[in-house]
């Protein structure tokens, strides 16, 4: 057998713990295709050392520690607007002309609905949340120019009520 080296090989696959042995052509095309791996793996999150990337292979702790940096003490944000709509044709333009600018500022409606209430006096018309990354990026998607334009027809065509609030931190 020229063609097989004459060690055993620990397989690349994350879980694999058997050893066998395996072609010259194999074995390298295997450590070339683990390098590359490695390089992407750098790439994604270069805040951690080469033997964290060994010890921790699994694709969602890579992706778990780049979200830790990347969002290290940002908490999201929200907006809250209670809504009751007065012209219904006015505020459908409001809303085509409002919803583009939330792409913009990475934010996504997370629910627009009218509330069930349990306590208290229930809030008349819609409530809509919307969630942006950080405290920050929410009233300067409010005060920027492409949203701020909008505002006035949100106030002829609704009697609006909107908060922006801090999500509390994981704990």
């Amino acid at each position: 057998m020229p063609t097989i080296l004459g060690w055993m090989c620990r397989e690349w696959r994350a879980g694999c713990n058997s050893t066998r042995p395996i072609a010259r052509s194999t074995f390298k095309r295997s450590q070339r295709i683990r390098r590359e791996r490695l390089a992407v793996l750098k790439s994604w999150a270069p805040a951690l050392s080469p033997h964290q990337h060994m010890r921790d292979r699994g694709a969602r702790f890579v992706v778990s520690k780049i979200r830790e940096r990347d969002t290290a003490g940002r908490r999201p944000a929200y907006v809250l607007a209670e809504i009751e709509i007065t012209d219904a044709a006015v505020f459908q333009e409001y809303v085509s002309n409002a919803v583009p600018t939330l792409a913009a500022a990475n934010a996504r409606i997370i629910t627009r609905s009218k509330p069930h209430s349990k306590e208290g006096t229930a809030p008349v018309g819609e409530i809509v949340i919307v969630e942006f990354e950080s405290l920050e990026d929410a009233p300067r998607w409010y005060s920027n120019s492409p949203y701020n334009n909008t505002i006035a027809i949100r106030q002829r065509s609704a009697n609006t009520r909107l908060y922006i609030v801090e999500c509390e931190p994981e704990s």
